[in-house]
């Protein structure tokens, strides 16, 4: 009986909690909006086109949720069609209990599925505000715990005209997608680009050829959409023809947007490896141009990797001359050495001269090849200072030598001079020896980088001698 009596004691306390707190809990009044769609064309309120906004297909959109500011506070009820008329679902106000409340309404605006803005109340004072009724801010009452609705109209929404609306809030989404483009060319060796990309150009391997690159875009440190960008593709002929031309998006609501284009070019590395390096990084500003002077004015950034094309200074024509790190391809004199049996020219008695090079010999008839030694840059006949870049073989039977230079990996040559005879220097037109390669008997200045190359000497008899030379480019330590 004791253990009843406690129970009832605490119920007791438990209800009268209770009501008191429904006594003093703020009520929560609701609102709906009932929504009249005005056509300002109409009773020739306005001359204007008004085109409401449409989807893809034409259609017109259709009003999914609602957005309205009421006393500060967002709401975003969803709307639905009863007898062809718009109204919003209920909105749940606070108020407290018996009091007549008053609330301002500050934005109301329509708002399709995907959140375009369909239709909306224009602000008082506005252009537009003529076409409604009961222009934004506009306010009603509630009494205690009630339900209201509450008239509202609106007309289409046009996004180029919202200050017409007083729409000082809203800003156009407008994006300009805009484009820089790049073209260069890069110097190699193309034994070393056996395998590799470039193979894919029609025009084949060779020193000069135009850069496989792969661009790198970023609006304000993220990368864009589609980047990175490369002309690494069969439609983009491997970067032979055209540009390589990229986009990017420019809000045009935004000032300051800093952009950044990352030139990777496809190089071989240490490793004879194929990938892309970073050579360098162009900025731009919002709608502004590259960091770099356009010489040609023609919009494209002109670069060249490597030394292999002539940039006249006075006149110049390319934009951007990239180096190659650590080392930049030269070109060196070069000469074939057997040792043993190789005479220096500044140890001749022969001839007085400052030229660094070896004559080499005697060389009789011989069933098997003899094989030389190619050093470049080997001043003053020291092959320790000099770069091993090649062999050269001779093969001399039956009265014909025959000569093949073989460059190493990494070297190409542009010219060859050479001279075989029974003396041990060649002669010039006057008949003095000589050492200028431009006067050896067998000359060819228009290689254009080729790995080997082979000449041959006929109707010779007896020992001979020869000096072997070439100008021999690739990236010298």
């Amino acid at each position: 009986m004791r253990n009843i009596f406690i129970g009832i004691l605490i119920l007791t306390a438990v209800f009268g909690c209770k009501k008191r707190d429904q006594n003093t809990a703020v009520q929560q009044p609701e609102v709906v909006f009932s929504i009249v769609e005005v056509d300002p064309q109409e009773n020739n309120k306005s001359t204007e086109s008004w085109e409401c906004p449409t989807d893809e297909n034409g259609y017109l959109l259709e009003s999914a949720i609602a957005e309205v500011v009421i006393n500060d506070i967002t709401y975003t009820p969803a709307v639905y069609r009863m007898n062809g008329k718009l109204y919003t679902k209920a909105i749940k106000l606070d108020a407290l209990p018996n009091e007549t409340k008053i609330y301002t309404v500050t934005r109301f605006v329509l708002k399709s599925a995907d959140g375009t803005i369909v239709m909306a109340d224009p602000e008082k004072s506005s252009a537009y505000s003529q076409y409604v009724g009961n222009a934004v801010p506009f306010t009603f009452e509630i009494n205690g715990f009630s339900k209201v609705e509450t008239g509202v109209d609106v007309v289409c929404f046009l996004p180029e005209n919202y200050k017409l609306y007083g729409f000082d809030w809203f800003s156009i989404d407008e994006t300009v997608i805009r484009e820089k483009c790049f073209f260069g060319d890069i110097c190699i060796n193309p034994s070393d680009y056996v395998n590799s990309d470039y193979e894919n150009q029609s025009t084949g391997l060779q020193v000069d050829m135009p850069a496989i690159v792969k661009i790198v875009v970023k609006k304000d440190g993220v990368e864009v959409e589609n980047s990175p960008f490369t002309n690494a593709s069969d439609e983009m002929g491997w970067g032979l023809g055209q540009p390589l031309c990229v986009q990017y998006p420019d809000d045009l609501n935004i000032e300051g947007e800093e952009f950044t284009f990352d030139l990777n070019i496809l190089v071989a590395d240490d490793q004879g490896n194929f990938v892309y390096q970073l050579f360098h990084t162009f900025t731009a500003t919002d709608d502004g141009p590259l960091d770099v002077t356009d010489y040609n004015n023609d919009g494209i950034v002109d670069f060249v990797l490597g030394d292999c094309v002539y940039n006249d200074p006075d006149n110049p024509t390319i934009d951007l001359e990239l180096n190659w790190n650590p080392n930049t391809v030269s070109c060196e004199t070069a000469f074939a050495f057997l040792d043993g049996d190789a005479t220096c020219f500044l140890d001749m008695d022969e001839i007085h001269t400052n030229r660094w090079g070896w004559t080499n010999g005697p060389f009789s008839e011989n069933i098997k090849p003899y094989h030389l030694n190619i050093y470049a840059g080997a001043a003053k006949c020291d092959i320790e200072k000099g770069t091993f870049v090649g062999t050269l073989s001779l093969y001399y039977n039956n009265g014909d030598a025959t000569i093949t230079y073989t460059m190493n990996s990494g070297y190409l040559m542009d010219e060859v001079h050479l001279y075989a005879g029974n003396e041990i220097l060649p002669r010039d037109k006057h008949g003095n020896f000589t050492v200028s390669p431009g006067q050896y008997p067998h000359v060819n200045d228009n290689l254009n980088g080729v790995e080997t190359y082979t000449d041959t000497f006929t109707n010779l008899t007896g020992d001979i001698y020869i000096v072997a030379h070439a100008v021999v480019c690739g990236l010298y330590p």
